[in-house]
């Protein structure tokens, strides 16, 4: 072979726990989606990206899953906009300070905002009366989750992604938060 090649595949929470129903990619390596864990399209969904709980039921068969992983922690935030009890859109990279405009939007309860007055915001028309479900990831949380899996997966020599950074989300969190989660994942 003129290249020495290896081959990974991403894997879902749901494939480590039923792995001998899914099947395990022919590949070397996988990557571990710690994200989208739940429901987006629900909209009584807090945050879809990193929930603790329900990552803790799949994380049952992680000693036995037969692929080495690496692990994706998720480093973004959108807006989920609902309209009539329906979830419309995402609306990508969207945090709070997109939101401080109180003749245009009311914080509810928890992450959840009503549009005021009808409105544009992002490139996207909101109508009075529309819900935004803010999702972003604090950074104890990504820690939490560091700590989460560090009791779960057997030792080994892995690596860590933070996904998805770009221009806009590298700055979202303080550039030691970056080192404190590599430093917690080496341990």
């Amino acid at each position: 072979a003129p290249f020495d090649q290896s081959y990974s595949a991403t894997i879902r929470l749901h494939q480590i726990k039923y792995f001998t129903r899914t099947g395990v990619p022919p590949v070397d390596r996988g990557m571990l989606m710690y994200y989208n864990m739940s429901p987006v399209m629900d909209p009584q969904t807090t945050n879809s990206i990193l929930d603790l709980g329900e990552a803790a039921k799949y994380l049952v068969n992680v000693d036995r899953y037969p692929l080495p992983l690496d692990l994706a922690l998720p480093m973004y935030t959108w807006g989920v906009l609902i309209r009539e009890g329906k979830v419309i859109r995402l609306i990508n990279n969207l945090g709070p300070e997109a939101l401080v405009d109180t003749s245009r939007f009311e914080q509810m309860d928890g992450p959840f905002f009503e549009v005021k007055k009808s409105t544009y915001l992002e490139g996207y028309y909101l109508y009075q009366g529309d819900r935004l479900r803010l999702e972003q990831v604090e950074a104890d949380t990504l820690i939490a989750a560091l700590a989460q899996l560090r009791l779960a997966l057997p030792p080994e020599a892995r690596s860590l992604a933070f996904y998805h950074l770009d221009s806009l989300t590298v700055n979202r969190y303080a550039y030691d938060l970056y080192q404190k989660l590599q430093k917690l994942f080496e341990q």
